[in-house]
């Protein structure tokens, strides 16, 4: 996947959240919590968070379509 479709997908995922900190639905929270890889295989692999532990392998895995 190419650093621009990346950055597109990032952008599509958390255009609907309040990131200014003064969310009253906690949506800042919600993204700080996560780590890079579970963010990398929600975002970009359509994985559940659950789904991505830090001995699973995505390199075999394929990005769902954007």
């Amino acid at each position: 996947m190419s650093e621009e479709e990346a950055r597109r997908r990032v952008l599509a995922y958390f255009s609907d959240l309040d990131l200014t900190g003064e969310s009253d639905t906690g949506d800042l929270d919600h993204v700080d919590h996560r780590k890079p890889d579970q963010w990398t295989g929600s975002i970009h692999l359509g994985l559940e968070f659950h789904e991505v532990r830090w001995d699973v392998d995505l390199s075999t895995r394929t990005p769902v379509p954007e």
